[in-house]
C-alpha cells in the first residue's frame, strides 16, 4: 500500500511539473488538464488526496492564462 501511494505521488508531482512547463492557451485549457490529471490519479488511488489545497493551487496558476474574453 505505502509503495503504492508512493508511485501515485511520484506521477502527481510528474503530471504536475510537465503542468508548469506548458504553456496554455487558455484558462480552460489550463483547468481542463488539470482536471483530467486530477481524474486519473484519483481513479488509481481512490480518496488517497485531498485535493482542496491543489485544487486551489491549479486556479491561482491557470488564472495567468486568463484571456479579456474568458
Amino acid at each position: 500500500m505505502k509503495l503504492k501511494i508512493l508511485l501515485l505521488t511520484a506521477l502527481l508531482i510528474s503530471f504536475l511539473w510537465l503542468d508548469w512547463l506548458d504553456k496554455y492557451d487558455s484558462y480552460g485549457e489550463c483547468i481542463y488538464e488539470y482536471k483530467f490529471n486530477k481524474d486519473f490519479a484519483e481513479s488509481v488511488c481512490p480518496g488517497c488526496n485531498d485535493w482542496k489545497k491543489e485544487d486551489e493551487k491549479a486556479v491561482l496558476r491557470c488564472l495567468d492564462y486568463l484571456k479579456p474574453w474568458e
